[in-house]
């Protein structure tokens, strides 16, 4: 009997060394991790997390995506109530305050930076500075940040005399509207235009380029105790007419072709395209397109462009566990670590040092990221309001 319970303890012990030391088993630490990347970018941040849990035996990352927008966020705020929160979140800048004001996510200590091994010389001043901080507190790390571009069809630039250069694209309003011109075509002569300059989402077009538009021009859309809306003002005016006047009085764009924009830049509809830099996955998907990006057209005197950004976010817990907030840091640390990989997904650099990478610098897949990620130096955010 006695030699039968050495033999019963010792390979117990033995059991308990493996799985200690394979830092598997019950050492396991496993971690939500909840995202809106509903299209390719989804696809890119699974495979993110999938490299990171083979990396790390001894944290899991689940990772789940939910529907895009407010039935995201309304899920996420909800999950907060009820104490079942992901311990990491995706969070657009602008969602921040919503979240913040109700105490339903922690905010970004010292500590826990010193656990990411990051600080604000990592970022663009604008990016660090307002992309996941409310009322001065921090509680959102930029994975990266997004802008508008031009996407041009060189075929048909080059069929208009212009030149696809980087250095030869429109840079102003007015050098914007001339190239347009040139590439909207009657091309049957039956006096109806068959080929438009320009083709935009229409949401996202009024909105992104309507708050460039008012920045540019060294104004702003609220008052400075943001109680009050400054759009009816000269300057929200001038900003909306050069919307307005690509349709009515220039003609290089057509409303009717907004319902489905991208499809009629990818089919030669219009010639330009005014969209986000997440686009990128669309028009290298696009048979036979070739194209090229510049950045979004300065109408006013100051050069100042509209982006966003997502950030991670620790949403609060029902019962705080030091072991999973560390394995969250160094979840998210990792996936920084790795920008350019998730670059590739349709989006600017949050991180400086990816600028500097020679993949990043040179490679033709990578050109509207390249291209639009300049905006950061001058780049603006939405001012931090919570949701009525």
């Amino acid at each position: 009997m006695k030699k039968s319970l050495r033999v019963v303890v010792v390979a117990a012990a033995l059991a308990l060394l493996m799985a200690l030391g394979s830092g598997t088993g019950f050492a396991k630490v496993t971690i939500d991790f909840w995202t809106l990347f509903t299209g390719p970018d989804g696809r890119v941040m699974g495979e993110l997390v999938e490299r990171f849990n083979a990396e790390h035996p001894d944290i899991e990352v689940v990772m789940q995506i939910l529907p895009w927008g407010e039935p995201y966020y309304s899920r996420l705020a909800t999950s907060v109530v009820s104490g079942e929160a992901p311990q990491v979140a995706i969070c657009h800048d602008y969602m921040i305050p919503r979240f913040a004001s109700t105490n339903a996510v922690y905010p970004i200590n010292e500590s826990m930076l010193e656990v990411l091994e990051m600080g604000e010389e990592m970022f663009y001043e604008a990016v660090w500075n307002n992309s996941g901080s409310y009322e001065g507190v921090r509680y959102g790390i930029p994975l990266d940040f997004h802008g508008f571009g031009v996407y041009y069809n060189v075929d048909l630039l080059h069929e208009a005399g212009m030149s696809s250069e980087f250095d030869a694209l429109p840079v102003t309003g007015d050098e914007f509207v001339a190239a347009l011109k040139k590439m909207t075509k009657d091309l049957d002569g039956d006096g109806t235009i068959d080929r438009w300059g320009i083709i935009a989402p229409l949401d996202w077009f009024r909105a992104w380029s309507l708050w460039a538009g008012v920045w540019q021009y060294g104004g702003d859309f609220l008052s400075e105790d943001k109680t009050r809306s400054t759009w009816n003002t000269e300057i929200g005016r001038k900003s909306l007419q050069f919307q307005v006047d690509l349709i009515h009085k220039h003609q290089v764009m057509s409303p009717e072709l907004s319902v489905n924009p991208f499809l009629a830049f990818y089919q030669g509809q219009a010639a330009t395209m005014i969209s986000g830099v997440w686009e990128v996955l669309g028009a290298e998907a696009a048979e036979g397109l070739n194209y090229t990006v510049g950045n979004h057209p300065l109408i006013g005197p100051e050069k100042v462009y509209a982006i966003g950004s997502h950030t991670f976010v620790l949403p609060v817990q029902a019962r705080r566990d030091a072991e999973k907030e560390r394995a969250a840091l160094t979840f998210i640390k990792w996936i920084l670590d790795h920008n350019l990989d998730w670059v590739k997904a349709g989006q600017c650099p949050s991180r400086l040092d990816v600028l500097e990478i020679e993949e990043f610098k040179t490679a033709p897949y990578l050109l509207p990221q390249r291209t639009i990620a300049q905006q950061g130096a001058y780049g603006r955010y939405l001012p931090k309001l919570v949701p009525w």
